[in-house]
C-alpha cells in the first residue's frame, strides 16, 4: 500500500527538505516510493519565521550602557539574540561618545573679580558647570588671588622757600597731594602728601654794632629781634657768645650769623666780620685807576716813592683840622658855600682827629676830570678810621670810583646793599683790603643845574647810570665802622640841605644781581671771582684791551664764562701780557658790572737834562714762564740822550699795589745797550719803606748789550743800616732800572730790558755747586748735535737751550746715569744761523753754560 506521512516544521528564514530549500511557510508534499515500492507521500507543514534586525543611533556623554555592556568610545556595535518567534534578532548600535570638558584659569585681581556673572572678593578656587558645545558637562575652575590696593599718608612740613620732593615731584606750597602708583602686588597705591609750608621769621636784617674788632678785644652785635642764636662760622678768627659779644682771636675775615627760628624754620642774617684794628686806607692815595690814565699814573706813583710819600701817612699839625660843630659852614676860613671845603664832613667822633690831606691829591686835577679835590682823614692812634673824599666835575661824574680802584689793587667787594639815610637811598659796599682791613664805603653825587634850586642826589653801582649835571660834587666816603660812615653821610646831607633842598634822582636801588667781588692778575692769567645771586649760570666779559703802555688801538675780546648758581665762582681768563683792559660784565642780558684791569706799568723818569726820543713797550707772548717765576710782563726799549741818568721803572701790579714775593731768591733780565760805559742801578721798592735812599738796590757797572743777568736778591742792600741786611720780599711794588752816565758827558744811547722776572731759584746755592764740564759735538753744527757729560750719580737733569735774548728754544728732562752720558739734540729747522746757549743742571750739580753755534 502507498504510505503517507505528515510533519509540521517551524524554521527560521529557510528550511531544507528533501534537498529543496524552502524560504516561505506552506504545506509541501514529496512523493517517492516507499520500501514496498509503493507511493510514499510526505507532507511538510512548514512555518518559516523571519529573523529580525534593529538599528539605533545613540549619542552619549562619556559612556553608554547597552544590553548590559558599557561603551566608552564611539563606534557601531551589534547585539544578537532570539526574537519572539525564536529567530535571530540583531540589534545594531551606532554610538557617538562625546566627552565632557574641563578648564582651569589662575587669575590675580585687585579688590574683586567678576566670573560667569558672579563677583568674587576673596581668594579661592571656584567651579562653574554648564554644557559644552556637544551637550556634555563643561566644568570651569577658577584659581583666584585677590590682592588689595594700599593707601598711605605722609605728613610733612618745609620752610618757606624750600621744596619737598614726593614721588619725584617737588612741592613748594601748602596742600594735600595724592599720587596714584602701583604697589608691590600690582594694585593701586594711593600715596597722599599733606604738606605744610611754614613761614620764615618776618623781621628786617637789622644788625647794629661795629663789624670789626682788634684781636684780643671785644665788641657787641645787637639784633632788633630777640630770640635768635649767634654763630661764628670761623671760630679761629672770632667767637661770639649768646649775648652777641664778639671776641677777636686773630686777624682775618669771619662771617657772623644770627639765626632766628620760628615753627622749625630758621632765617639767617650773615654779617661779614673782620678781626683787625679797624683802619682804612688814607684819602691821600687819590682813589685812581677806574680807567686808564696812561703814563700819568705811573709817573704819579713813581714820584710818590721818590718823595718818600708811600707807606703810612705822616700826619702833621699843619694839616690838623679844628672841627666846628656839625653842620657849620666856614671851616678853615671858608665862607664860599659853593666850595668843596664848605660841604665836607669834619666831625665823626670826638675820639677821632681830622686831617686835611687835600694837598696830597691836588695833582688829580691835571690827570683826571676833577676840577677840584678835597679829602679828610679821621684818625685814631694816628691812623685813619674814616675818610671823606670829594671831587668837583662838570657835566659828568668823577671817572674813578672806590670799588673799581680797590678791586684793581687787590681789594674784595664782600657785599653790595642799599641803605636808607634820611629817607634817601644810598648804595653801600663792604670792601676787604689785602692787609685784612675791612672798609664800608658809599659813593654818591650831588648835582647842580642852572635854573634849578635843588641838588640832585644819585647813588648808583655803575658809572654810566649817573645822569650828568652842570656841576657834580662826587663824594666817596669810607670808614672802618658802618656807624661812622652813616655819620659822615648825615653831615654831608646837613651841609647840602643848609644851602638848598636835596632831591633823589635815578635808580639808586638797582643792586647788581652779579658782580666781580675780586680779581687778581697772575702773569698771563687773570683770576676773576664772580658773586652770582641768581640761578642763571652763563654770561660773558667784554674786554677792550690795550696790548702795551704806548698802544694807540684797542682790541675788543668777548670771553663767555660759566659760574655756579647762587654762589661765588673763580673764572680764569688768559690775558697774555696785555697791559690793560676796560671790562664790562654782561649777565642775564644786562650789564651788571664794569671794572678796569691793568698790569703794572712800564715808565720812564729823568731830570731836565735828559731827553727821551723814543719809548717803546712790546709784547713777548712767546715767552714761557715756569711756576717758580713772577714775570715783569712785556719788554721795554728807550732811546735817550743824557749827561746824567734815565730811569726805567716797572710796577708789579696795577695801581702800584704790592705783591708778596716771599720765597723768591733771584731777579733775572736781559739788557740791551747800544753804548758801553753806562752803569745800571737796579732798585727794588717796598711799599713799607718811606724814603727813596732806603730802598734796596744793586749796581751793575758797564752793563752789556744782550747780557743775561741773574741777580741774587741777597746782594741787594739798603743805605739804612737799621733795616735788615736781607731784603724782605713781602710787599714789593716795583723794579727800577736807573741807567747812570758816570762820564758826565752827554751820551745818546738805546737801552732796553727784556725777559725780566723774579724766580725762586737760589742763585747763591747754584754758585756753590761744583761746576762740571759739558761737551757739544760737533760745534758749529746745523742744529743737530750731541751733548756729552759725566754724572756723579743717577739723577734727573734739566737741559735748556736759549737764544741771545734769553728766549727758550729747547728744554728737556734727561735721566742721567752714573758716569758718561750722551744725548742727541735736534733743534728746529726754522732757527736762524746764530749763537745760542746751552745749560745743564741737576740736583746738587751744574755744568758750564756752553755756546751752540748754528750755521745753516
Amino acid at each position: 500500500k502507498p504510505t503517507t506521512s505528515s510533519n509540521s516544521i517551524t524554521a527560521c528564514s529557510s528550511y531544507v527538505w528533501n534537498g529543496i530549500t524552502y524560504t516561505t511557510s506552506g504545506t509541501y508534499t514529496y512523493k517517492t516510493l516507499n520500501a514496498l515500492g509503493c507511493d510514499s507521500t510526505a507532507t511538510l507543514n512548514l512555518t518559516i519565521n523571519k529573523p529580525t534586525t534593529s538599528s539605533n543611533n545613540i549619542t552619549a556623554c562619556s559612556s553608554y550602557v547597552w544590553n548590559g555592556n558599557t561603551y566608552t568610545a564611539s563606534g557601531t556595535y551589534t547585539y544578537k539574540t532570539l526574537n519572539a518567534v525564536g529567530c535571530d534578532s540583531t540589534a545594531t548600535l551606532a554610538l557617538t561618545i562625546n566627552k565632557p570638558t574641563t578648564s582651569s584659569n589662575s587669575i590675580t585681581a585687585c579688590s574683586s573679580y567678576v566670573w560667569n556673572g558672579i563677583t568674587y572678593t576673596t581668594s579661592g578656587t571656584y567651579s562653574y558647570k554648564t554644557l559644552n558645545a556637544v551637550g556634555c558637562d563643561s566644568t570651569a575652575t577658577l584659581v583666584l588671588t585677590i590682592n588689595q590696593p594700599t593707601t598711605s599718608t605722609t605728613t610733612a612740613s618745609i620752610c618757606q622757600g624750600g621744596t619737598y620732593s614726593f614721588n619725584g615731584i617737588a612741592y613748594t606750597t601748602t596742600g594735600t597731594y595724592t599720587d596714584h602708583l602701583t604697589n608691590a602686588t600690582g594694585c593701586d597705591s594711593a600715596a597722599t602728601l599733606v604738606l605744610t609750608v611754614n613761614q620764615l621769621p618776618k623781621y628786617l636784617p637789622a644788625i647794629n654794632g661795629d663789624t670789626m674788632v682788634c684781636a684780643g678785644s671785644t665788641t657787641k652785635l645787637i639784633d632788633s629781634i630777640k630770640g635768635g642764636v649767634w654763630v661764628s662760622t670761623d671760630t679761629s678768627i672770632a667767637s661770639i657768645d649768646t649775648a652777641g659779644i664778639v671776641t677777636g682771636i686773630k686777624n682775618g675775615v669771619d662771617t657772623i650769623n644770627y639765626v632766628l627760628t620760628i615753627t622749625g624754620c630758621a632765617d639767617t642774617i650773615s654779617v661779614p666780620f673782620a678781626v683787625s684794628c679797624g683802619y682804612v686806607t688814607s684819602g691821600s692815595t687819590g682813589g685812581l685807576e677806574s680807567k686808564s690814565l696812561g703814563a700819568a699814573i705811573g709817573i704819579r706813583n713813581y714820584n710818590l716813592y721818590k718823595n718818600g710819600r708811600n707807606g703810612d701817612v705822616e700826619y702833621t699839625t699843619e694839616q690838623q683840622i679844628v672841627a666846628p660843630k656839625k653842620g657849620a659852614i666856614g671851616t678853615m676860613g671858608i665862607t664860599n658855600v659853593n666850595s668843596l671845603a664848605a660841604i665836607m664832613p669834619y666831625h665823626v667822633r670826638d675820639a677821632y682827629t681830622p686831617y686835611d690831606e687835600s694837598s696830597a691829591v691836588t695833582d688829580l686835577t691835571s690827570i683826571t676830570n676833577a676840577a677840584d679835590v678835597r679829602t679828610v682823614d679821621f684818625t685814631l692812634n694816628n691812623r685813619p678810621r674814616a675818610v671823606a673824599f670829594a671831587t668837583k666835575t662838570y657835566g659828568s661824574i668823577y671817572s674813578h670810583t672806590k670799588p673799581i680802584c680797590d678791586r684793581l689793587k687787590g681789594g674784595q667787594v664782600l657785599k653790595v646793599e642799599n641803605l636808607q639815610i634820611q629817607g634817601y637811598t644810598f648804595m653801600r659796599y663792604n670792601i676787604l683790603q689785602p692787609n685784612g682791613d675791612n672798609e664800608y664805603a658809599i659813593s654818591f653825587t650831588a648835582g647842580q643845574r642852572a635854573g634849578r634850586n635843588s641838588y640832585s642826589l644819585q647813588s648808583n653801582w655803575l658809572m654810566p647810570d649817573y645822569i650828568g649835571e652842570d656841576t657834580m660834587i662826587n663824594y666817596q666816603l669810607w670808614a672802618a665802622a658802618p656807624s661812622d660812615l652813616t655819620t659822615m653821610v648825615n653831615e654831608v646831607l646837613s651841609r647840602l640841605q643848609s644851602i638848598m633842598p636835596v632831591e633823589q634822582f635815578g635808580s639808586s636801588n638797582d643792586l647788581p644781581d652779579v658782580y666781580v667781588s675780586s680779581f687778581d692778575r697772575e702773569g698771563s692769567n687773570m683770576n676773576v671771582t664772580i658773586n652770582n645771586t641768581t640761578a642763571n649760570t652763563t654770561g660773558y666779559l667784554e674786554l677792550t684791551e690795550k696790548a702795551t703802555e704806548n698802544s694807540v688801538a684797542s682790541t675788543n675780546v668777548v670771553v663767555p664764562f660759566t659760574v655756579s648758581p647762587k654762589g661765588k665762582t673763580t673764572v680764569t681768563l688768559p690775558v697774555g701780557d696785555t697791559y690793560d683792559a676796560n671790562i664790562v660784565m654782561v649777565f642775564n642780558n644786562k650789564t651788571q658790572d664794569m671794572l678796569y684791569m691793568a698790569d703794572g706799568i712800564w715808565g720812564t723818569s729823568s731830570d731836565n737834562n735828559t731827553t727821551v726820543s723814543q719809548f717803546n713797550v712790546s709784547n713777548n707772548n712767546n715767552k714761557q714762564y715756569s711756576a717758580n717765576e713772577y714775570p715783569l710782563l712785556r719788554d721795554v726799549q728807550v732811546q735817550a740822550t743824557t749827561p746824567t741818568y734815565l730811569t726805567i721803572y716797572k710796577y708789579l701790579k696795577g695801581g702800584a699795589a704790592a705783591a708778596d714775593l716771599s720765597g723768591y731768591k733771584t731777579l733775572k733780565f736781559t739788557t740791551a745797550a747800544s753804548t758801553g760805559g753806562l752803569n745800571l742801578r737796579v732798585t727794588i721798592t717796598k711799599q713799607s719803606i718811606a724814603g727813596w735812599n732806603k730802598q734796596y738796590s744793586y749796581l751793575i757797572t758797564n752793563f752789556q748789550d744782550g747780557q743775561n743777568y741773574q741777580l741774587s736778591l741777597s746782594k741787594f742792600t739798603s743805605a739804612d743800616s737799621a733795616l735788615p741786611a736781607l731784603i724782605d720780599m713781602s710787599n714789593i711794588t716795583s723794579v727800577v732800572y736807573n741807567i747812570e752816565n758816570p762820564s758826565g758827558q752827554t751820551v745818546s744811547f738805546t737801552a732796553g730790558i727784556s725777559n725780566a722776572s723774579f724766580t725762586k731759584e737760589d742763585l747763591m746755592y747754584e754758585k756753590s755747586l761744583e761746576v762740571k764740564a759739558v761737551s757739544i759735538i760737533p760745534n758749529p753744527n746745523n742744529g743737530n748735535f750731541r751733548v756729552s757729560f759725566a754724572s756723579p750719580a743717577a739723577a734727573q737733569m734739566h737741559l735748556i737751550v736759549v737764544d741771545n735774548m734769553g728766549r727758550m728754544i729747547n728744554t728737556q728732562q734727561i735721566n742721567a746715569i752714573v758716569g758718561k752720558n750722551e744725548v742727541s739734540i735736534n733743534l728746529p729747522q726754522s732757527l736762524l744761523s746764530s749763537v745760542y746757549y746751552l745749560s745743564l743742571q741737576g740736583e746738587g750739580v751744574r755744568y758750564d753754560t756752553q755756546k751752540v753755534i748754528i750755521k745753516r
